[in-house]
């Protein structure tokens, strides 16, 4: 997948316009159509910029092979549930020992999972499963 089509998803998955993400990083429509067609490449600021607002990497915007991360800036998006936020929700009088069974470690993946976007989600998962069919075959 190329640096423009990663652009598009990610901005579909936010739920944005080419005119709302241009306004957002003081860039023209047309400058972001063009980044999306693979017809321009913006600037390393730029690209720092978009990797800033979508909490991904550079490497995951050039390349898009690395697990995405998503950065704590104390905001909170409302999202759909997903099986791991459920894990913890769906039902509160089970909720105590759900979480007393969960480690730290486990705890932490979660919420950190929760704090993606979906289509980081979907890509996370994508890898996990890969490495469970590789550690598998071992």
């Amino acid at each position: 997948m190329t640096f423009g089509r990663r652009l598009a998803r990610l901005r579909n998955s936010r739920s944005l316009t080419q005119t709302q993400l241009a306004d957002i990083l003081n860039a023209g429509k047309s400058t972001i159509a063009m980044y999306e067609k693979d017809k321009r490449q913006p600037s390393l600021e730029v690209l720092m910029s978009i990797a800033d607002y979508f909490d991904v990497t550079v490497d995951y915007l050039l390349k898009g092979d690395q697990i995405l991360e998503a950065s704590d800036f104390g905001i909170e998006e409302k999202r759909e549930p997903t099986k791991l936020n459920i894990l913890l929700t769906e039902d509160s009088k089970e909720e105590d020992s759900k979480e007393e069974d969960l480690t730290d470690e486990i705890k932490d993946f979660i919420d950190r999972y929760n704090k993606l976007g979906e289509l980081e989600q979907k890509y996370l998962m994508a890898k996990i499963d890969d490495i469970t069919k590789f550690l598998l075959k071992m």
